[in-house]
């Protein structure tokens, strides 16, 4: 099994603009963790498990799975949540674009 690490940028409802980092086992079901970084400093866990067919003929790969929020610091301190993510990616450039289709529950501090 190999692992592959990987950051990039994220803007989303509740996390506004901010960067990401993960790792990623890859395999027949990839699994994998990842921050998500907001401006202020405040970070969002996440986990997640997908598997993908094979590639087309232009490499892309259309992975399918679920993510779950497992916590996080700052203003999301003991998130909880998960959804399911719309990915494509490259396996001849390793370009990839995902799109996180779920629900967040901010916790009542």
């Amino acid at each position: 099994m190999r692992q592959l690490a990987a950051t990039g940028s994220v803007q989303g409802t509740e996390i506004g603009s901010g960067t990401w980092a993960g790792t990623e086992c890859i395999g027949v079901t990839d699994t994998g963790q990842a921050a998500l970084a907001a401006h202020d400093g405040s970070q969002l866990f996440l986990t997640f498990a997908v598997t993908s067919g094979p590639p087309d003929a232009n490499g892309l790969i259309y992975p399918t799975g679920t993510f779950t929020i497992a916590g996080g610091t700052g203003r999301f301190e003991g998130s909880t949540g998960g959804g399911n993510p719309n990915s494509v990616a490259n396996v001849f450039t390793g370009a990839a674009s995902d799109t996180l289709d779920g629900t967040i529950r901010l916790s009542a501090r």
